[in-house]
């Protein structure tokens, strides 16, 4: 029996992802599309009279629906490809910007989203319409920014920095998701505030309301980690959110905690049938029940920021409230497939958002896999029942979200049955806490006893996830797995769920089959891994790291240390997909190590690289280096490279200014030398067992 006929807006996504998938692979083919797409088009609007007297041939129809909505994923990705959206602005002066949120204060700076309406060069002039990430120096005017507020500026305006480093987290492209191509660092006094509060929209204010409700949970007396957890947990706002709060929710896999989702939408949803309970009897009053739930579910959508979990979980209990208030019976996976694809039509590159992927596998994994492992525990005990039932919801969503996660972060939360059994029921009792004490907030009594309860439960969870990360083997890292893997382990995963529930053995064998390749993919994997051997000079923001791989140790000299926020950004990345478990510190003159070096000297196998710095040092006799790495703005006279280093290669680091590393880039050029320039080049990797 074919099960497709009943959910057909499940062909029509999947058809739509693979067309949005096609763009990646060939975007230059859209002339291409929209003919194919228009011909089958064509074939819809004039062929059914001819399908119905051939209902033989109704399969060329159903294929030509695939063909175009394939084509519609494809021409949508094409329209708001970054490249296609991304204005032309060089060389213009003068900006103007309409702040779209508050700024939220850093260490150094404040930051902002703004609107750019207006870019000017002499006399032209450009009208963008597209995001820009601002960044203002700390001063008194920053500080007194809100959204809906004008400003014109004159500062640089740069594309937001791409990565350069293998692994690196692609900032670049996560912002263009989000619509922002620009960002620029305001100074004091290089900005002009021309208008206040210029929105009037329904945006503006909804955000008033959401920083209402912020403010209203500031002043409930939370610490400041305390206060980062809440206002997440009600209103979706993170940017209080400290990273080290981040990390311990993620290690435990409770990180969807955080972000407001299914869950949250739920338990309103579910307050909502609560209070209008005695809506029921007419029909009338099922349409009013109807409205009023459509009208808070998409306003709380609305206020926490529209992620793509929370209009996921908006759509279908739009339309679970729907059916059941008409005494419709939808189909799950029709509905969530409906609900994705409205989302890919309004954003396609929403299927690259990690989010977006952790939200709808997870779903799909509890809707698959939960009426199955439900039926493993019937006690005769309530309680027994409904700790498997949550662990039964929980191991659901991770069986169906760890192959994409290994992919993504490299690491599994052994410890997330405990945390989820016990955060998701005390989450959902937090969520009626906080609502309660947001609606009793200037109610005397009540609302001293609901910020009471909200606070303290607020502090039991976060000490409860705190405790659970202590525990040994709490979480395992350095799991990274190829897209190949992660697709076989979601087959290992499928076939072994098919042979359990239908008992045939061609599952079976399709199972063995995938966990044979598996482990040999895994095999080959190591034994990469442990005969690596490789050099590595990243390029960060004003600064390099030198470092020698070599099996699954990191060697690196002793002035090379990074912060923990530079480790973070440009190289932990790197380390966990290699595999690596140690980093070891090489001192000067430390012999028998893969690095070996003396002042400007370093040694690795045999190549040598020379460090031309501040000091100018030159060897004291003549010598062949591979190459010259630059860190000094002073270009010195030719003879000194043609009678004491003579390099194959000159390094040039990021550390110098664009205007002396473009004089070193026009020298080399004028010169004839080899050169590279790690800030536009990215990360210098130099294999060393070839």
């Amino acid at each position: 029996m074919n099960p497709f006929p009943a959910i057909p807006f499940v062909r029509f996504c999947i058809a739509c992802i693979l067309g949005i998938m096609f763009y990646n692979f060939a975007p230059n083919w859209y002339s291409f599309v929209l003919v194919l797409g228009g011909i089958m088009m064509f074939v819809l609007m004039f062929s059914p009279a001819s399908f119905a007297s051939h209902p033989q041939d109704t399969q060329w129809l159903g294929l030509s629906v695939y063909f175009v909505w394939i084509c519609i994923g494809y021409i949508f990705a094409s329209i708001h490809s970054p490249d296609a959206q991304k204005p032309t602005l060089d060389h213009c002066k003068i900006y103007a910007v309409r702040l779209i949120e508050n700024p939220v204060e850093k260490s150094k700076s404040y930051k902002a989203e703004a609107e750019l309406l207006f870019a000017a060069y002499e006399k032209q002039s450009f009208y963008p319409n597209t995001g820009i990430l601002l960044y203002f120096e700390k001063d008194s005017l920053a500080s007194t920014l809100r959204h809906g507020d004008e400003l014109t500026f004159t500062s640089q305006v740069t594309t937001p920095y791409t990565p350069q480093n293998p692994r690196q987290f692609n900032y670049a492209r996560y912002l263009q998701s989000q619509g922002i191509y620009y960002q620029s660092y305001l100074k004091k006094n290089s900005y002009l505030t021309i208008a206040r509060n210029t929105s009037r929209g329904w945006k503006h204010y909804l955000l008033e309301i959401r920083y209402t409700i912020v403010n209203m949970i500031r002043k409930m007396g939370f610490t400041e980690t305390e206060f980062g957890i809440a206002s997440a947990l009600l209103t979706g706002y993170k940017e209080e959110l400290d990273p080290d709060t981040k990390a311990s929710f993620s290690k435990v896999g409770a990180m969807h905690i955080l972000a407001v989702s299914g869950l949250h939408v739920g338990v309103i949803y579910l307050m909502i049938n609560k209070l209008l309970f005695f809506l029921t009897r007419q029909h009338w009053q099922r349409m009013l029940r109807l409205t009023i739930t459509l009208f808070v579910l998409w306003m709380y959508a609305l206020i926490t920021g529209m992620s793509p979990s929370v209009m996921r979980a908006g759509i279908m209990f739009s339309f679970i409230a729907t059916g059941a208030s008409l005494s419709y019976k939808t189909n799950i996976y029709n509905t969530i497939a409906l609900s994705a694809l409205i989302l890919l039509i309004a954003n396609p590159f929403n299927l690259y958002n990690v989010g977006f992927q952790l939200s709808y596998l997870a779903v799909l994994g509890i809707v698959y896999f939960f009426p199955y492992l439900k039926t493993w525990v019937n006690s005769r005990f309530w309680i027994v029942n409904q700790i498997w039932a949550i662990s039964a919801v929980s191991f659901s969503a991770q069986l169906a979200t760890t192959p994409i996660s290994l992919y993504h972060f490299g690491q599994f939360p052994t410890s997330f049955l405990i945390a989820n059994l016990i955060v998701v029921p005390l989450s959902g009792i937090i969520i009626y806490t906080g609502v309660a004490a947001l609606i009793f907030f200037y109610v005397p009594f009540l609302s001293d006893i609901s910020i009471f309860c909200f606070r303290w439960l607020i502090r039991i969870m976060h000490q409860i996830i705190l405790q659970i990360e202590t525990l040994p083997y709490a979480y395992a890292t350095n799991l990274n797995v190829t897209v190949f893997q992660s697709v076989l382990l979601y087959a290992i995963v499928l076939f072994a769920t098919w042979f359990l529930l239908y008992k045939k053995g061609t599952y079976l064998i399709l199972f063995l089959s995938c966990l044979f390749v598996m482990m040999l993919t895994m095999t080959i994997r190591n034994w990469r891994v442990n005969h690596q051997q490789e050099l590595i000079i990243y390029a960060m923001n004003r600064d390099s790291r030198l470092e020698v791989i070599s099996g699954r140790h990191i060697f690196y000299p002793d002035f090379e240390v990074l912060s923990p926020m530079e480790y973070g950004l440009f190289v932990r990345a790197n380390h966990q997909w290699r595999g690596i478990r140690k980093q070891i510190s090489v001192q000067e003159m430390q012999f028998n190590m893969p690095l070996l070096f003396r002042g400007p000297l370093l040694i690795v196998g045999n190549k040598k690289i020379w460090i031309w710095d501040e000091e100018n040092q030159l060897p004291s006799h003549s010598m062949h280096v591979d190459y010259l790495w630059v860190k000094s703005k002073v270009i010195p006279r030719t003879d000194i490279f043609e009678n004491y280093l003579m390099p194959d290669l000159f390094i040039i680091d990021p550390c110098l200014t664009d205007y002396r590393r473009k004089k070193w880039i026009e020298w080399c050029d004028l010169k004839q030398y080899s050169y590279y320039d790690l800030k536009n080049s990215g990360a210098f990797i130099l294999p060393l067992n070839e």
